[in-house]
């Protein structure tokens, strides 16, 4: 589970591994990540509560840090929030510090996006790239159809070249692991391995959704038989961010 995932990241040396990881490129912004919730205009309020109802929308900008989970926490129980979306424009920062913010965003079982605020309305620009998608992996939904945003992927390393070998091959099985856990396919570790720390791998729509780092909104479906009453049964069942398809089968005097 991702718990234990993050039991692991803070044991015996892991955390000291991790912390020296940084998955970074030209930052946004010079502060730590900042969370606000803005004031939308009238149209721009009347579709977005139209199309997704009391979804909260929150702003995540500029560069990660080892406490942007907690400021993140912090940031939810003083605005109440129960639902809730995270827009991220960040062009990444510490790795430790995604995974953890990713983590609380599953934790509450928010979903993510690429956004940024402007003119009173929600805005589809901006990047989410290195460490960030690892925060943006955290969300149930994962809304990410590229157009004026960016997704991209590539290599961590540490920021004074002081993890060996075998912590590289460490710090890869944890990143898998939360990627797994998360949904993502592994994959898609395999395609930031592909990018040196200097270059970045900008993904498509369409290689987002077949990597798993986007579902827009549609979860996986699910099969499981159930007994009622004696009764076996076949539920097939898939959440989409707006309805819930379930099928029920089964067999009663020869007739399914």
């Amino acid at each position: 589970t991702v718990n234990l995932i993050t039991q692991q990241m803070h044991s015996a040396g892991w955390l000291r591994h991790l912390t020296l990881v940084t998955l970074s490129i030209i930052c946004l912004s010079a502060n730590a990540m900042n969370f606000e919730l803005q004031t939308h205009d009238f149209m721009d309020n009347f579709h977005w509560v139209n199309a997704y109802d009391d979804l909260v929308r929150v702003y995540a900008t500029g560069e990660i840090n080892q406490n942007s989970g907690a400021d993140f926490e912090r940031f939810v129980k003083q605005n109440k929030l129960q639902k809730a979306i995270v827009f991220f424009n960040s062009g990444g920062g510490s790795l430790v510090g995604a995974i953890e913010l990713g983590t609380v965003i599953r934790r509450l079982r928010f979903d993510t996006g690429i956004a940024l605020f402007r003119d009173g309305a929600t805005q589809y620009e901006g990047i989410c790239a290195s460490a960030c998608v690892y925060a943006f992996a955290g969300g149930v939904s994962r809304y990410y159809k590229a157009g004026g945003t960016r997704l991209g992927l590539h290599q961590f390393y540490a920021t004074d070249n002081s993890i060996s070998n075998e912590e590289s091959q460490k710090v890869s099985g944890i990143l898998v692991a939360y990627l797994q856990n998360m949904g993502v396919d592994a994959l898609a570790f395999s395609v930031s391995s592909k990018a040196v720390p200097e270059e970045i791998v900008w993904l498509s729509a369409d290689d987002a959704l077949r990597l798993k780092f986007a579902n827009n909104g549609e979860r996986p479906a699910t099969a499981e038989l159930k007994l009622q009453d004696n009764i076996t049964y076949l539920k097939i069942e898939q959440e989409r961010s707006d309805a819930t398809s379930r099928f029920l089968f089964y067999c009663m005097n020869k007739q399914i």
